[in-house]
Parts: structure tokens; C-alpha cells; sequence
């Protein structure tokens, strides 16, 4: 994978577009089963540090941060659903949810950005 691939606008379009619906999916099972309103805030507060990403997406040179920090928040994402919707363990889990947005906003994504940009910058030499 080329360092110029990593600061496209597709590879930041692949990892938001799929975190939000694998987010879209857990909000409909939580909708159906819960308030609408209670599910609408949890996806809004789940689907921030994508927001957060995008925004940053917009500008050409970071966007290869953005893009890490897409990348490595999808990937935790897909580990809570796996966690907590394929593989549930105890009731209490389920609070991870409510802080790994903040998890991902404030650790996660930013690690993730700092990954990225070290690997792009390395690359360019």
C-alpha cells in the first residue's frame, strides 16, 4: 500500500462508510428492543470520533491522520460488536459502550492518526 493511497479521499470514505453501518446495524437491534430516542443518542455518541475523522478528512494534508484514526476506530468498533452483540458476557459489559466512543475519540483514534502519519511520513522519505 502506497503512502499516497493512505492520503486519498477513498481510503478515509472506506472506514467511516463501514463503521457507521456496522453502528446503523447495532442502533436497529437496539431500536427494536429499546426507546428509538435512548438508540439515536447511543449511535449519534458511537458515530463521533467517525465524525471527528471525516471533518479532519477534509484537509488534504492531514488526511492521512484521518484516515489512521477511521482505520484504528472501525477497528474497535468491530471488536465491541463482537463483544457485546456476538459473544456477550456479562450485563455489565454492555457499559463499555458507553465509553468507548470517548475511548476511541480521545486514545484510540489519535494513536491511530499518529501510526498513520508516521507511516506516511517514512515512506516519502
Amino acid at each position: 500500500m502506497s503512502s499516497k493511497f493512505i492520503a486519498s479521499p477513498a481510503a478515509l470514505i472506506v472506514p467511516v462508510t463501514f463503521g457507521l453501518l456496522v453502528l446503523a446495524r447495532e442502533f436497529f437491534i437496539q431500536a427494536t428492543q429499546h426507546s428509538v430516542e435512548g438508540a439515536a443518542v447511543v449511535f449519534f455518541w458511537c458515530a463521533l470520533p467517525f465524525a471527528v475523522a471525516a471533518m479532519i478528512g477534509v484537509y488534504p494534508n492531514l488526511r492521512a491522520i484521518a484516515v489512521g484514526m477511521a482505520s484504528a476506530t472501525l477497528i474497535t468498533t468491530l471488536y465491541s460488536h463482537y463483544v457485546f452483540f456476538v459473544e456477550p458476557g456479562q450485563t455489565s459489559d454492555r457499559l463499555g459502550l458507553i465509553f468507548l466512543p470517548a475511548f476511541n475519540l480521545f486514545l484510540i483514534g489519535p494513536a491511530g492518526g499518529l501510526i498513520a502519519w508516521l507511516i506516511v511520513r517514512f515512506r516519502r522519505g
